[in-house]
């Protein structure tokens, strides 16, 4: 959040899940590598990494996933239904934190 959006937190997330890819139901899986809820697109923050990209036409994590190191790494954040950031370590471990 606050690499792409400028955003720091300091309070604790509200939402905070972390399990084992391998443990997921297909739609938990599915749940979590979709779009939180499309209909409800915001534009990232004026300013932020992830706006001057989204008008830039670059790859940005805003809403789609960004692929930091393949296999090892990638994440999407946005700020529709609350901030949150999801990521994915070593396609083992699927992450979703959340902030109100």
């Amino acid at each position: 959040m606050s690499y792409e959006l400028g955003i720091q937190y300091t309070e604790e997330p509200i939402v905070l899940d972390m399990l084992p890819i391998p443990l997921l139901s297909e739609e938990q899986l599915a749940s979590f590598n979709s779009q939180e809820d499309e209909s409800h697109f915001l534009y990232p923050e004026i300013g932020s990494r992830s706006f001057i990209n989204l008008l830039n036409g670059k790859q940005t994590a805003y809403e789609n996933w960004c692929t930091v190191q393949n296999g090892l790494y990638r994440y999407k954040l946005s700020q529709s239904n609350g901030n949150w950031v999801k990521f994915v370590l070593r396609e083992y471990l699927a992450c979703r934190v959340v902030w109100g």
